[in-house]
């Protein structure tokens, strides 16, 4: 990534809202590891989850950056190679020993806040690298939205469909999918190229 920072650089990031003795109370120590364009330990409200908590730092530290830059193409690539981050795969240490995963991409497609849990006091953000030239899936077709997105283990041939945005109501009838493989940087298709839609496979 090319840009990264220390939590020394983002020390007046606030929680803007009304600061009063009482907020302070309500203050928990989240830290941010990892991949990300800023790593520290930032203050946060116990009522925040991890979207609106990240998208805070995020937004903060990207304004700090951007702020000087008055040419609209650099600014554009600015802003560009700050938001290439992972939004997936982020793994959430609690301060008793567990272990969430945190799922951006899915939480903002589907609303399902068990992908993006509550913060508490203590906890560790770590984001992974975002590698998109070798650790992820490309949907195209019959879909409303041709994406090329981060690959997460799990994920299933739904979880492509999903994050394409749903099948095109234009295509009539779709009812199989092909899938392609890339192995040693070459395209390979799987025994079974066409998969019904009715039976999806357990991982894409």
């Amino acid at each position: 990534m090319l840009f990264r920072s220390n939590a020394q650089d983002l020390n007046n990031i606030q929680l803007q809202s009304g600061s009063s003795d009482l907020q302070a109370l309500n203050l928990i120590n989240v830290t941010i590891g990892g991949a990300f364009v800023v790593n520290g330990t930032f203050p946060a409200l116990r009522t925040e989850r991890v979207d609106q908590f990240i998208t805070r730092v995020f937004s903060k530290y990207e304004s700090q950056v951007v702020s000087g830059t008055k040419d609209k193409e650099l600014l554009d690539v600015l802003k560009s190679q700050l938001n290439s981050y992972a939004k997936r795969d982020i793994l959430l240490k609690r301060f008793d020993g567990t272990q969430l995963k945190v799922d951006l991409e899915k939480f903002r497609m589907t609303g399902d806040f068990s992908y993006n849990p509550y913060l508490k006091s203590n906890d560790v953000l770590i984001f992974p690298v975002l590698d998109l030239e070798r650790n992820f899936i490309d949907i195209s077709g019959a879909v409303n939205l041709p994406v090329k997105y981060q690959f997460v283990d799990g994920d299933k041939l739904s979880d492509a469909i999903l994050f394409a945005h749903g099948l095109n109501p234009a295509y009539k009838n779709v009812t199989t999918a092909e899938i392609s493989r890339l192995r040693d940087r070459k395209s390979t298709r799987l025994n079974s190229s066409h998969i019904p839609l009715s039976r999806m496979p357990s991982s894409a």
